[in-house]
């Protein structure tokens, strides 16, 4: 199992494509707790806009329910 701290997962290039960030603290359809690797990691909560709603879609087909 890779954790996010891992250096392979540090190893893959990001770029920047201007699609904005979502808090996922202020959205309501998904649960997240603090980050499990990082303490006080401010930036944990931040999601690309895509990336969140992938993350409700598979919430939803796992959970059995809609949210």
């Amino acid at each position: 199992m890779l954790l996010p701290t891992d250096p392979k997962i540090a190893a893959i290039p990001i770029y920047e494509n201007g699609e904005s960030f979502i808090d996922v603290r202020e959205e309501r359809k998904i649960v997240i707790g603090p980050s499990p690797e990082v303490p006080n990691n401010t930036d944990y909560y931040y999601l690309r806009k895509t990336v969140y709603e992938k993350l409700v879609e598979a919430h939803k087909m796992g959970s059995g329910f809609d949210s």
